[in-house]
This record gives C-alpha cells, sequence and structure tokens, in this order.
C-alpha cells in the first residue's frame, strides 16, 4: 500500500502600503507562509480578533488561522464542497457557502459548527452586510438577499451571468459578473439593486477585495500575476502591483483588513 500524500498549499501574508504617487506604486513585504490543506478557493478576515479563515475545493476544508501567531487553529474537514466563505465580524462566525445551495456556520473561537441554512439553489460566492445581518449570495442570473434572522430572501437582483466574486462595504456592493462575453465589474447599491457605475474587465476575476480606508477596489485575475486597483468612486483604473508571490500563473485570491492582504 503506497502511503498517503497530504497536499498542502501555502497562504502567504504580505503587508502592502499604497502610496499616492501617480503610478500608486506600494511596496509589499512576505510575513509568513502557512500551509493548509488542499488548493485554497476562499479567502476572509475578522480584523477585530486577528482571525484569517481559508476554504478549499480541493480539499473540501475550513482552515481557520491566527494572523498574529500565523498557526491553523483548527482545520475543518466540510461535509460539502465549498465555493466561497465570508466572516460575519459582530458574530465572529464564519459562514461557508456551497454550490449545492447550502450556508454552513462555524464559531471563529471554538471551531464548532453552528447549524446549516438551506437556500435552494447553487451559490457561488458569498458576502456579509452586517448592518442588515443579511448575506449577499452570488448565483446564476444574478444575486440574492438572504436574511440571516430567519433565513428568507428579502431581494433578488438580476444580472447577465452568474455572480462570481462580491465585495460588500459600508454603503455599496462591488459584484463581478461573467457571461460570454467575459467579466463585467459594478458598483450596486444592495438593498434596492441599483447599479452605480460598471465596467468590463479582461481576462476571469480570481478574486475581489475592498480597501475602503484607501478607496480601492483591488482585483487579482487568474491568468495573471499582482494586483489591479480600481478607484472605488470611479471604477477607473488606479495601477496594478506586481507582488511576487504568485499560486502559478495568476496572483490567487485576496482578502484585506487595513492595509494587510492575504494571498494564497
Amino acid at each position: 500500500m503506497k502511503p498517503m500524500v497530504l497536499r498542502k498549499t501555502f497562504l502567504s501574508l504580505l503587508f502592502a502600503l499604497l502610496s499616492c504617487t501617480a503610478a500608486y506604486p506600494y511596496d509589499a513585504k512576505l510575513l509568513s507562509e502557512i500551509p493548509v490543506n488542499g488548493k485554497i478557493s476562499a479567502v476572509a478576515m475578522n480584523s477585530a480578533t486577528d482571525t484569517a479563515v481559508v476554504v478549499s475545493e480541493t480539499g473540501k476544508s475550513l482552515a481557520i488561522i491566527d494572523t498574529v501567531s500565523h498557526a491553523v487553529t483548527f482545520e475543518i474537514q466540510l461535509p460539502v464542497t465549498p465555493s466561497g466563505v465570508e466572516v460575519h465580524k459582530r458574530l465572529n462566525m464564519a459562514i461557508v457557502a456551497s454550490e449545492d445551495g447550502q450556508l454552513f456556520f462555524y464559531d471563529l473561537k471554538s471551531g464548532a459548527a453552528g447549524g446549516t441554512l438551506d437556500v435552494g439553489t447553487a451559490i457561488h460566492v458569498v458576502a456579509v452586510d452586517e448592518a442588515a445581518n443579511s448575506a449577499l449570495l452570488g448565483v446564476d442570473g444574478g444575486f440574492v438577499v438572504v436574511d440571516l434572522t430567519n433565513g428568507k430572501v428579502s431581494a433578488s437582483i438580476k444580472l447577465a451571468g452568474k455572480a462570481v466574486r462580491i465585495g460588500m462595504g459600508k454603503t455599496f456592493a462591488a459584484v463581478v459578473s461573467r457571461d460570454e462575453g467575459g467579466s463585467t465589474l459594478r458598483l450596486v447599491n444592495p438593498a434596492t439593486g441599483s447599479i452605480k457605475k460598471m465596467t468590463s474587465l479582461a481576462g476571469d476575476v480570481a478574486s475581489l477585495a475592498l480597501d475602503e480606508g484607501l478607496g480601492y477596489i483591488l482585483v487579482t485575475q487568474a491568468d495573471k500575476p499582482g494586483l489591479l486597483l480600481f478607484d472605488a468612486a470611479t471604477l477607473l483604473p488606479a495601477g496594478r502591483g506586481i507582488i511576487g508571490v504568485t499560486g502559478g500563473a495568476g496572483a490567487g485570491y485576496i482578502s484585506c483588513t487595513a492595509h494587510y492582504y492575504c494571498i494564497r
């Protein structure tokens, strides 16, 4: 019998500070590489508790990481293949989405499962609106808003193709949808569904994050290294930064809090 080989992926923690020059360059310093099970497919962070969470489609797992000690505190096998993860900071909970149409809840302090919610349709990505205590779920044909107190759909917003990436801000959501014509980035009012701005993107988007303090939307692409930056108010390009830590050809998956960026 051949020995079992446990494949690990390294989650890289970097500190990036964007300066205000015309070219918007920034310095990136590698802080740590943390082995986690499988290939990372989504990352989220709770800045209040210095905790990061990552899910792996190949490993069917959720890893909870202490970003101060850079240690994996819990690695949890999931009952289904995850399609996304987000953190409810106030409740200190990880919310894991699946293509099976279920949401799974895990306590970030104990790693304990906190229940499931079946929304009845395949979920491609999840984001949390803590002010409204709701989840924004990217689905085929747009995204839906689910009230986390009762599990009911409170709004449904139609978009061309399927919503594959969502970044939730204080007053808007940044949504990437993909169809046969390519990818589109939109600024959306999640309460009304109205679209404020939109722009086309070249190539497939691997991940999306917001740095509201500096006013940027950060995008990584599956076929290109580095970060693509957009002005969060206008969606005009603000530059590209090459970080030098990539997973293959693309820059992988990103989440940010303050100016700390997590990239696999």
